[in-house]
C-alpha cells in the first residue's frame, strides 16, 4: 500500500500538518507586529521565513500529488488520492495567503517607516 498510495498519503499528511503550524505563524507574526521599536527589519525577515516554512511544506504536498498521479497514469489507475492530496495543499495554500498576506504588509510597511 505503501509503494502505490505512499507520495500521495503524504501529500495529504502534509496539508494538515500545515494547518496547525500556519495557524502558529499567523499567531507569530501578529505578536511581532504587535510590539512597535527599533526591530522592525528584523521582524519582517523572520515573518518572511516562517511564510517560507510554509510554502516550502505546501508546494512539497503538492510536488507529491503530482508525482502520485503520474505514476498512477502509467499504470491505467484512476489517480483520485493524488488529487485529493494536490486540492488540499491548494486550499490550505489560498487560505495561508490570504490570512498572512495583510500581516506581511504590517511588517513591511513598519520596516520602511510608513
Amino acid at each position: 500500500m505503501w509503494r502505490r498510495h505512499g507520495p500521495a498519503i503524504l501529500s495529504i499528511v502534509l496539508a494538515i500538518l500545515a494547518v496547525p503550524l500556519s495557524f502558529f505563524v499567523w499567531y507569530a507574526l501578529i505578536s511581532l507586529g504587535a510590539y512597535p521599536g527599533d526591530q522592525a527589519v528584523s521582524d519582517l525577515l523572520i515573518g518572511v521565513l516562517y511564510t517560507a516554512i510554509v510554502h516550502s511544506i505546501l508546494l512539497a504536498g503538492i510536488l507529491l500529488g503530482v508525482s502520485s498521479i503520474r505514476a498512477r497514469r502509467r499504470e491505467k489507475i484512476v489517480p483520485i488520492v493524488g488529487w485529493i492530496g494536490i486540492v488540499l495543499n491548494a486550499i490550505v495554500l489560498i487560505y495561508w495567503e490570504l490570512l498572512v498576506s495583510p500581516w506581511l504588509v504590517v511588517l513591511w510597511n513598519r520596516a520602511i517607516g510608513a
